[in-house]
Parts: structure tokens; C-alpha cells; sequence
């Protein structure tokens, strides 16, 4: 059986919204442009780390005249946990964000348990379905 490592699988940022930002455009105007739902853009841009299609990639960056390297790089899984979730104590929004990236990487359901002040936490974790890694 293999071992998954969330933490050695670098995840993909974009900066849409530094883009947009920069060249004072808005979600309805890029979804004119590119033919994209501009919920699907708000959607991107309000979360740099959403998982989009390279078929969307490639209509936003097309339709912005910028090169594909410019609208997002990789990192890696920590890096991202460490802006998601901020701080090291283990709050209500914390704990929330956690288990949505962990289901995002595992499709399995979390129930985690802060002890110490909030400043570890115990993690179960039970499958929904077989899984193959």
C-alpha cells in the first residue's frame, strides 16, 4: 500500500486577483471577454488555490493577453496550508479550512479535535469510499 503525503504534492496558485487588481478589471467585464461565468471567475479569483481547468486557464490568459506562467505558479501543499489556514491556533474557521483541504486531497471525512489550548489537534479520518493512492 502506498503512503499519500499531502505535503510533498505542490498545488497551483493563480493571481487573478493581483491581474485584475493591476489592470482595474472587473469579474463582469472578464466574463464578457472570455465567454467564462463570471461566478466561475469571482470564484477564482476570491480563492487562489481553486482547482481550475487548463481549458479555462487558457481562456482567461488569452482573453487578458498575458502568457500562462504569469497567471499562476506552483507551491507547495504547506506553503498553502500556512495562508489558508494562518495562524497556529486551531479555531472554529481553522479547523473548517483544514478539513476542506484535506477532503479536497483525500476524499475522506475528518473529525478533528483541538486539545492543549488549541494548539494541537487529534485528527480521524473515515473513508466514504475505497481509494486508490
Amino acid at each position: 500500500m502506498k503512503r499519500y503525503d499531502i505535503y510533498r504534492k505542490p498545488v497551483f496558485r493563480n493571481n487573478l486577483d493581483e491581474i485584475m487588481t493591476r489592470n482595474n478589471i472587473s469579474s463582469s467585464y472578464l466574463s464578457r471577454i472570455s465567454g467564462i461565468p463570471r461566478s466561475t471567475i469571482y470564484r477564482i479569483r476570491m480563492n487562489p488555490y481553486n482547482k481550475t481547468t487548463s481549458y479555462i486557464k487558457n481562456k482567461i490568459c488569452e482573453s487578458l493577453n498575458i502568457q500562462k506562467e504569469k497567471f499562476g505558479e506552483k507551491v507547495e501543499c504547506a506553503q498553502m496550508m500556512s495562508e489558508k489556514i494562518g495562524s497556529v491556533a486551531f479555531n472554529e474557521k481553522n479547523i473548517s479550512e483544514f478539513k476542506k483541504i484535506l477532503y479536497d486531497e483525500t476524499r475522506g471525512f475528518f473529525q478533528i479535535d483541538p486539545y492543549s489550548r488549541n494548539s494541537c489537534i487529534n485528527i480521524k479520518m473515515k473513508w466514504r469510499r475505497k481509494n486508490k493512492f
